[in-house]
């Protein structure tokens, strides 16, 4: 596979195996830049219809252009294998992030609203991501997220390679995402939703906010039993630091009806408020810091198999900190 030529990208490198399939970088000699190259798998779309509506959801997916969302530069198919060509992105995900210590409540916000604004943008499009997860968030060198895989996970499910908490996360040919992160109502036999992929990001907010999952039975059958039925532990209940507004706001975003959680625009101001009014859409190119050893496309799954534990609840004294609702006060105060 190295030196060989796809069009105007020439393979430099491997750099992983993921559940899609393998990960190249390449060179495109076209526009002089590093790209990632992913090559889905054909054992990942079942028929000739499934491949060409992947390729038609990731050539939609192609079309989105905002600083939080790892951008698909092409979309083709070499040798009938479809091959999608992915900005390389350097960093680590979240769901590494979280395993190195807790994070202080403004990051909290601030990595929630960017997500939050990632997806805005797909929606305003009509693309629903379907797998949004821990795994699926990159941080980059300047601390800003890129969220992965938007146009990918439609007739893509999870493989053994990919798993963030059980030996299977593939559900069915008809229900997408990995378990965890599942909407009730998906699990129930509906269409996934905008509403879908905010209850999916309430999950990784309460991940961030506590170190685990709101809900972890330890089979498949017991922890979709405990999505449909049970509710949340409050996440104040494993870091008592969180202030309880940002602590209501997830709940709402884990309700089990989708009516009941916020809008995607409205979680936006509701996360804005508690940054203290201050916007959160900043040029991620002007914050600096130093890099991290990791670089992958927008795959990023890691080579080796095996599970991404989640951190322990237990923080004890390096708990989150509560700079936020001070600094909303002086806010309102001033107002």
């Amino acid at each position: 596979m190295l030196n060989q030529q796809i069009g105007q990208y020439r393979i430099t490198g491997r750099l992983g195996q993921g559940g899609m399939g393998e990960i190249f970088s390449a060179r495109d000699e076209k526009l002089d830049r590093t790209v990632a190259v992913k090559f889905i798998a054909n054992s990942r779309l079942d028929s000739d219809a499934s491949r060409r509506l992947f390729l038609r959801e990731a050539r939609a997916a192609a079309a989105l252009d905002h600083p939080f969302i790892c951008s698909v530069h092409d979309v083709l198919e070499h040798g009938g294998q479809p091959v999608i060509i992915m900005e390389r992105v350097e960093g680590e995900t979240l769901s590494e992030r979280i395993s190195r210590g807790p994070l202080a409540a403004d990051e909290i916000v601030r990595i929630t609203l960017e997500v939050a604004e990632a997806l805005a943008a797909a929606h305003a499009r009509g693309i629903i991501h379907r797998d949004i997860k821990s795994a699926n968030i990159m941080i980059t060198p300047s601390g800003h997220v890129k969220v992965m895989d938007f146009g990918l996970a439609l007739l893509i499910t999870s493989s053994p390679i990919d798993q963030t908490a059980h030996r299977s996360e593939e559900i069915s040919s008809t229900i997408v995402g990995t378990l965890p992160y599942i909407a009730p109502e998906i699990l129930r036999g509906e269409k996934a939703s905008a509403a879908s992929d905010i209850y999916s990001l309430g999950v990784v907010t309460y991940e961030i906010a506590t170190g685990r999952r709101p809900f972890t039975g330890k089979t498949d059958a017991l922890l979709m039993s405990e999505v449909l039925n049970r509710q949340p532990l409050p996440p104040r209940q494993l870091n008592a630091t969180l202030p309880r507004s940002l602590e209501e706001l997830i709940l709402r975003t884990l309700s089990k009806e989708p009516a009941q959680r916020p809008v995607i625009g409205d979680l936006q101001s509701q996360l804005r408020d508690l940054a203290g009014g201050k916007s959160q859409k900043t040029d991620p190119r002007r914050r600096e810091r130093a890099p991290r050893r990791r670089t992958g496309g927008c795959s990023h799954q890691r080579a080796r198999a095996g599970a991404i534990a989640a951190r322990p609840a237990d923080r004890g004294d390096s708990a989150l900190s509560d700079p936020l609702r001070s600094d909303h006060r002086r806010s309102r105060a001033r107002r």
